[in-house]
């Protein structure tokens, strides 16, 4: 006897912020295994037809795919007017929009000292101002149309704890060359926490918020990757589809009491 997928997304359509990267890749991966319709959003149109292309391939199923700059409301807007003329009904929207700079693109420009103003704003501007913006034109988005609907903001690990500076050590350089993670993505990563609290008690009748602080996919880096593993009680990093799974539930129906909540899929590294 053939049992109903518990966890199906059936004829859902999600929108996905920052779709052109390995996570919004991930985070489509997930929706498209469960029979849902993900729509990607984000400013690299190269990267976006480059996740199209590779999930067409797995899924033979066509993905909506936009080109899109968050921080630009009448952009927005046309989006969601878009998707209404269209008479497409937006079930959950994932915030996963962001600049993260990855351990080979650290460098000691990064450091508080030496931070430029406009790399900030800049991270800023995607990290929070951009999934703020869409956030909220998609509430509007549901009161329109007298729907109910779900955010998840990605946040990290990173938005639990600081950065343990000491796993981008090099002893060849004095304290002042040292690499760093920049302050800019703990700001971005603990702001999504607050932004998904605030969201989650605003209109419970018609939006669901949540989070999920994931920490760190397994990379190419073994050195890197060793050094973080030992911070971590699991004593290793993540496999991609661990995110997978995680995204799967807490946007199926079988999460409808989760509100409010940062899911941390970290393997134990912020317990201790």
């Amino acid at each position: 006897m053939k049992t109903e997928d518990r966890f199906s997304l059936k004829n859902q359509n999600i929108i996905i912020t920052g779709g052109g990267g390995k996570l919004g890749f991930y985070h489509a991966f997930a929706i498209l295994e469960k029979k849902g319709n993900p729509i990607l959003i984000d400013l690299d149109k190269k990267k976006l037809i480059q996740n199209k292309d590779k999930l067409f391939e797995l899924f033979n199923k066509k993905v909506s795919i936009y080109k899109i700059d968050l921080t630009k409301k009448t952009q927005l807007i046309k989006f969601f007017n878009h998707q209404e003329k269209n008479k497409i009904m937006i079930n959950a929207l994932i915030n996963n929009a962001d600049i993260n700079s990855k351990f080979n693109d650290l460098n000691e420009n990064l450091r508080i000292e030496n931070l430029n103003l406009n790399f900030w704003q800049k991270h800023i501007n995607a990290g929070l101002t951009g999934n703020f913006l869409i956030s909220s034109l998609y509430y509007k988005y549901l009161c329109k149309f007298n729907l109910t609907g779900q955010i998840i903001n990605i946040s990290s690990d990173l938005g639990i704890i600081s950065p343990d500076q000491r796993l981008y050590k090099d002893t060849k350089k004095n304290f002042k060359q040292q690499h760093v993670k920049p302050i800019s993505y703990s700001v971005v990563k603990h702001g999504l926490i607050g932004i998904t609290k605030y969201f989650s008690t605003y209109d419970t009748k018609r939006l669901r918020c949540n989070a999920i602080a994931f920490g760190g996919v397994k990379v190419n880096d073994k050195k890197f990757e060793k050094r973080v593993s030992e911070l971590i009680p699991l004593n290793r990093m993540a496999n991609a589809e661990e995110y997978i799974t995680t995204m799967q539930y807490l946007l199926s129906p079988k999460s409808t009491y989760v509100n409010g909540s940062t899911l941390i899929v970290d393997g134990g590294r912020t317990i201790i």
